[in-house]
């Protein structure tokens, strides 16, 4: 449960940095909608690549259990 309150989290924290970037921001709304979705591309971007490093981690580790329980149950 940790995980998820924790991406709920990041997530409110960029919701609510974009609506004060567009709450304050001197620029035109194409230029702040154009920054807001380079922000979101470059955010995506970060934790797709974070989840498939995860994702790897744990085939791997699934992999090492499989053998462990092969090896136990062939004994």
């Amino acid at each position: 449960m940790k995980g998820i309150e924790c991406v709920g989290a990041i997530l409110g924290g960029m919701v609510l940095g974009c609506t004060l970037g567009m709450l304050f921001a001197p620029k035109s709304g194409e230029r702040t909608r154009a920054e807001i979705k380079n922000f979101f591309e470059d955010e995506i971007e970060k934790y797709r690549d974070k989840c498939h490093a995860m994702s790897e981690r744990l085939k791997q580790e699934v992999d090492e259990m499989k053998k462990a329980v092969a090896q136990e149950m062939a004994k």
